[in-house]
């Protein structure tokens, strides 16, 4: 029986197997509830005991394969299990997955990490070092896709490094998500809808709706889906001031400036829709086409951050930091016969569309402070951050503005696979190419900038004369990837109790980028590189207090015309060995060995940077092992594993040093322009604990508990980097992360139902870091502290009755209203104010869930 009362027969009469290929497909409530979060047999009225589910999963792209026979940490989520547990989001799930961190502010703006293997929260130079995929296709960014789980057969989250058969940046895990696919055998449908209410904020509501027709019988169907969300906001932007004012007490030539046209309740509210068309055609017994288009469109309003020193989930802005997120992903998938082999075609397209603007209020007031000399070495003869009006020298400037960051990503890839299986041998080898692009335009504007003591400066020093503009930076990047990859993994089963698996992945990643900046905006700087990429002889600003080689000109180099390009190629191979020992029809033991990378890449290379042009990639090596086992005929379930992994040269984006003025360190290169960069930082471990603990004392009480323990730090020093080193915690790394769920049913006639069940989950997640550094270097010393994120815990509760083709249920969801931290943002130095920008979980709602369903 599945948890919300219906019988197993009921899920199985949904599958259906097609030839000896494991060509297959799933209605939409499929079968067993999954491991991790639920994949236990909730209470049923019926008396004979069933025991905890098969969980069957594709992660090793050789078809399904039992949870529980894999070497390797692998926790997932059913139909059943999402809609039990009213996951739609990354946060919602990631607190039922101890491996896996998550940290974000909107929604398609987080980051995911597992293991402990986290770098920096604001990177967009480096590649995540987690992997997310939408079926076949790699959908992986800086800031990870956060798809609706509406209509999804499964979640996988694969711990460890997957770099066989998943590849560049499956380095720490991967985040599977597979949809439910058509059906051609019935038609089927379903509504589902979601009423939530909190008191500190704004209503939310979640629609969604699936069909799926078949129009050709047992040949061809089509499968659609569509949902709209509102999350009703529940941040309160209250009035104040610019915080300059408040922390030095100084009278500005404009006087106090507040942010009475911002200041709004609930003023983070987002929205979510999309929408998902998918075609299945059975050719034959042996071959399958299936094409899908998934799109989602998320706007939000604000983040949800709060500032804790102004008042409980409260802040005091200038501008919203909104997001709007557009993606579409397409899908072709051929799936077939050649004689005893099977063959998998996977093409893909995915396009993305994101534009966020951020209140930079902060971040242009703690530059200005440079305008009177608070930092050693600054003056006010050169500053572009001198916002007070020209002609009023040294009057005090509080000055507002925000940034604009558009941003489009394309990929276009492709994937061959063949695999073989019999009683002594299984295979996989593939091919795997993708060519991915993302190019961002970037522009940061204050109030009053045109009529300002630095629009003076640059207007009169200089023998150009820019448009009048408050946009005083603006850069562009635009970087492509190339990558091609060779894989293969097999299994030989010596006999039914041992077997071994060995697998390698050859990767190659050429990488191009092109970046420029204007500053202000028409007036590009000079890149101080040659057309060709090379060194130019005399590089442009090489010092603070000449911006460019001299009055009149911005370089003497006639063949730098601000373009800075750099390219780079790295390849390399990451392998993967495992032995499994089934020492009884239900235990088995395992150990790992498997390694994951990110591939190197470029950086920018403005002026005479310290930092390389180019970094390498980083390798993540896996000691892992595991026991997996049922006990009691099957009533109880024990996973453990113990893992030991060391990271090497890991990638670490930083400020480049040489922005640091020649008056406080005249090591040249000095006074460079500002730009981050990525370099090989050094070497850092991460070892740790994985329990999964599933009890099921009856077919009316079941009970899952997950646990991570963590020790994540660094194990080398890292070069240019103060007060970090040796045993420096990674961030994002919580020592202790588990949850518990726990459900109870029994038979009732109550308004016409069947069955009536009660569910209890709790989580804690313990403390962690934002950042590996405990102050940025350079100018940022105070202003970007390293700051942790406390620990809490969250409960939840949820009542239902379900019916032979419906379910109702009432819920509350963070039953406490904690305050859970997900990340301290430090990007825009509030904290050298004395403020603080917080982004958190959402408060304690209530809300009422309807499901019905349709055959």
């Amino acid at each position: 029986m599945l948890r919300g009362g219906r019988t197993m027969s009921e899920e199985n009469q949904n599958n259906i197997r097609i030839s000896n290929f494991g060509i297959s497909y799933n209605t939409t409530i499929a079968a067993a509830v999954a491991t991790a979060v639920g994949g236990f047999v909730p209470a049923h009225a019926q008396d004979a005991f069933e025991g905890i589910d098969e969980v069957k999963v594709t992660a090793t792209k050789r078809g399904d394969m039992n949870i529980q026979d894999l070497a390797g940490s692998i926790q997932a989520f059913s139909t059943e299990a999402i809609r039990n547990q009213n996951l739609f989001s990354m946060e919602d799930y990631a607190k039922f997955t101890p491996s896996m961190s998550y940290f974000g502010n909107q929604s398609g703006a987080g980051k995911i990490f597992f293991r402990g293997i986290a770098d920096a929260p604001d990177t967009f130079i480096a590649s995540s070092s987690a992997a997310v995929y939408l079926d076949e296709q790699p959908l992986t960014q800086s800031a990870q896709v956060d798809v609706r789980l509406i209509d999804i057969e499964r979640v996988e989250a694969l711990s460890g490094p997957q770099g066989t058969l998943f590849g560049s940046s499956s380095q720490s895990g991967t985040l599977r998500i597979v949809t439910n696919k058509p059906d051609p055998t019935k038609f089927e449908s379903f509504a589902d809808i979601t009423l939530k209410s909190m008191e500190e904020g704004d209503p939310s509501y979640d629609i969604s709706a699936m069909v799926n027709i078949p129009l050709v019988e047992d040949k061809f169907a089509i499968r659609l889906v569509g949902f709209s969300a509102t999350e009703g906001g529940f941040i309160d932007n209250v009035l104040g001031n610019t915080p300059l004012e408040e922390v030095y007490g100084r009278t500005t030539v404009d006087g106090l400036q507040f942010n009475t046209a911002a200041v709004k309740e609930n003023w983070n509210e987002t929205t979510i829709d999309g929408a998902r068309v998918g075609a299945k055609w059975f050719i034959n017994d042996d071959w399958s086409l299936q094409m899908m288009v998934s799109h989602q469109s998320a706007t939000s309003d604000a983040e949800n951050t709060y500032d804790p020193t102004v008042g409980d989930l409260q802040l005091i802005a200038f501008h919203p930091d909104s997001r709007t997120d557009d993606w579409t992903a397409y899908g072709l998938t051929l799936e077939g016969a050649i004689g005893k082999l099977r063959f998998t075609s996977a093409s893909a397209y995915f396009t993305r569309d994101s534009v966020y603007v951020q209140d930079t209020t902060s971040y242009i007031g703690y530059f200005s402070t440079f305008c009177y000399g608070n930092t050693s070495g600054a003056t006010s003869t050169y500053n572009i951050y001198c916002m007070q009006p020209a002609g009023q020298n040294y009057w005090y400037s509080d000055p507002v503005g925000f940034l604009n960051n558009d941003q489009r990503n394309t990929s276009l890839s492709q994937e061959f696979r063949l695999s073989f299986s019999n009683e002594r041998l299984d295979w996989v080898a593939g091919l795997f190419w993708e060519d991915r692009d993302e190019e961002w335009d970037f522009t940061t504007q204050t109030q009053g900038f045109a009529e300002s003591q630095a629009w003076e400066f640059w207007n009169s020093y200089y023998n150009v004369s820019p448009q009048v503009t408050d946009i005083f930076w603006r850069s562009n990047d635009a970087t492509n990837w190339e990558s091609l990859a060779v894989f293969g993994e097999g299994t030989f089963h010596f006999n039914d109790a041992f077997s071994i698996t060995a697998g390698a992945r050859w990767f190659d990643v050429d990488s191009k980028k092109v970046y420029f900046v204007e500053n202000p905006l028409g007036r590009r700087t000079p890149s101080g590189l040659m057309l060709d990429g090379t060194a130019a002889d005399d590089r442009a600003c090489l010092y603070a207090e000449a911006p460019c080689n001299g009055a009149g000109v911005d370089s003497d180099n006639p063949a730098d015309d601000g373009f800075n390009r750099i390219n780079s190629n790295d390849s390399d191979v990451a392998i993967k060995v495992s032995a499994q020992w089934k020492f009884s029809d239900d235990k088995m033991m395992y150990a790992l060995y498997s390694e994951g990378f990110r591939p190197g890449g470029v950086n920018r290379n403005r002026g005479a940077p310290k930092l390389a042009p180019g970094y390498a990639a980083d390798f993540l090596t896996n000691y892992e092992f595991g026991l997996k086992s049922q006990w009691a005929d099957g009533r109880f379930q024990a996973n453990v594993v113990a893992f030991f992994q060391s990271w090497d040269d890991y990638q670490l984006e930083v400020v480049d040093p040489s922005s640091t003025s020649c008056a406080v360190d005249p090591t040249p290169p000095c006074g460079q322009p500002w730009q981050k960069g990525v370099t090989n930082a050094g070497n850092a471990s991460s070892d740790g604990v994985e329990l999964q603990l599933e009890a099921a004392p009856s077919n009316r009480l079941s009970i899952h508990l997950d646990a991570t323990w963590l020790s994540s730090e660094l194990d080398s020093e890292v070069p240019g980097i103060d007060d970090v080193g040796p045993g420096s915690k990674l961030p994002f790394a919580p020592e202790f992360k588990g949850s518990l769920y726990t459900q109870y049913n029994w038979p009732t006639s109550m308004l016409g139902s069947e069955e009536a069940f009660v569910q209890f989950s709790f989580t804690h997640v313990g403390s962690s870091l934002n950042q590996v550094q405990a102050t940025e270097g350079g100018l940022f010393i105070g202003a970007t502290p390293q700051m942790t994120m406390q620990l809490y815990q969250t409960t939840n509760l949820k009542f239902g009755l379900v019916g032979n083709t419906w379910e109702a249920n009432l819920f509350i969801s963070n039953l406490g209203d904690e305050r859970g931290q997900l990340y301290h943002d430090i990007t825009d130095f509030e904290p050298y104010f004395g403020r603080q920008r917080t982004s958190v979980i959402r408060p304690r709602e209530i809300g009422v869930r309807f499901f019905k369903r349709w055959e």
